[in-house]
């Protein structure tokens, strides 16, 4: 039998095995924990070379002997070098480092040396980038903020669209337009939309005469919307023969000087309200994920500022509404006369709806009051049978 001396001693082993396996998972755990990070920094950082080789196609620098020059403007051809080390962040490969050395190979000392440049010179070229890139989310973020502040005060359609124009001048693009659908066929496609555009140059924003019930160009878009409002559709580059984009889409694109163009659906209490769309004058390729977030973002806010904007107006009308039947039924009770009961209606409701001509009539013909209205001047008239 087990002593209580022995118990306890059994039981402070247990404990320490216990808590040297709960540590074994945690130690495991954190590895996991460290390895995700490692492979989401690495997917991120291809993302981002990605997107910046991209964007300057051939990007490099070319020496001659003398001077340091853009690798475009170096006039030396193409030699096979007899030295290539790769510029490498994380394992990933971002570039390559070649030296032509006439009539002899690289000494082991001139391969470290190279090596150890190149390592130096990724180091660099990645922190560089990140500062970029958190320069760039910084100015994003300013850009979403400044149109947060756009949507909650704006008082028309315009400056919601001048709102989202903030944003899409940080992400590089050249117009933003917000196309409201007005009309659908058959199918519930919708096929007419009013637009409100504006153009971005430089730091100017141009807002450009809005277009009512105009026809909607893009019936791929409109499908889709039809299914999908939260959708994203993006045209990379309209002079591309091999782009998936429609003919009518492409051409409009053209007319507009516009090579690139992305596309989000606007939806509120799950039924859709239209797009919103992103243009560029130049192709949009390699659209990053956290891009597309951004872009989602703003067309979700531009969403809810429509439909509070046209929950607004519908309450501002039924209060106008209800003021109006309060003061002509004030009027109208005033009087104890059939005769200016029947005046008063008329005019009242005539100047409120701003009517041309009306009638009210009692009976058959027996009293009537009519009305006849000329550049807002109300003249009231009897009629008797």
């Amino acid at each position: 039998a087990f002593t209580d001396e022995d118990v306890a001693v059994l039981q402070t082993l247990a404990d320490q095995v216990a808590l040297a396996i709960e540590n074994a998972r945690l130690l495991e755990e954190a590895q996991e924990r460290v390895r995700e990070i490692g492979l989401l920094l690495g997917r991120r950082g291809r993302e981002g070379w990605r997107q910046m080789v991209a964007e300057r196609p051939g990007w490099g620098y070319a020496y001659d002997g003398i001077e340091v020059m853009p690798r475009d403007a170096a006039k030396a051809a193409e030699e096979e070098p007899e030295l290539r080390v790769p510029l490498e962040v994380r394992g990933e490969p971002i570039g390559h480092l070649d030296l032509v050395l006439p009539d002899r190979p690289p000494t082991p000392d001139e391969v470290v040396l190279a090596r150890a440049v190149a390592e130096q010179a990724s180091l660099a070229l990645e922190n560089a980038r990140l500062f970029q890139e958190t320069q760039r989310a910084l100015r994003e973020a300013e850009a979403l903020y400044r149109a947060s502040r756009a949507f909650g005060t704006a008082t028309s359609l315009q400056e919601i669209v001048r709102g989202a124009a903030e944003v899409a001048a940080v992400l590089g693009f050249s117009a933003c337009s917000l196309t409201l659908v007005t009309a659908a066929d058959e199918e519930r496609v919708p096929t007419q939309g009013d637009i409100h555009s504006v153009l971005i140059a430089e730091e100017e924003f141009i807002p450009i005469p809005s277009m009512a019930d105009f026809t909607i160009v893009d019936r791929t878009a409109a499908r889709i919307a039809l299914r999908d409002p939260g959708f994203i559709l993006i045209y990379p580059d309209a002079e591309d023969p091999q782009a998936a984009i429609p003919d009518e889409v492409r051409e409009t694109m053209r007319n507009m000087g516009m090579r690139g163009m992305v596309t989000v659906g606007l939806e509120a209490r799950g039924r859709p309200l239209g797009f919103l769309t992103f243009s560029s004058t130049d192709p949009v390729v390699d659209f990053l994920e956290e891009r597309a977030h951004r872009v989602r973002t703003v067309a979700d806010q531009v969403a809810i500022a429509v439909e509070s904007r046209r929950l607004f107006e519908q309450t501002r009308r039924r209060a106008e509404r209800e003021r109006l039947r309060a003061e002509i039924a004030s009027r109208v009770r005033a009087s104890t006369e059939v005769d200016t009961i029947l005046r008063t209606a008329i005019r009242e409701l005539g100047r409120a709806l701003r009517a041309s001509d009306g009638l009210i009539r009692l009976g058959a013909g027996d009293g009537a009051a009519s009305l006849q209205a000329d550049g807002g001047v109300v003249d009231d008239e009897n009629e008797f049978a």
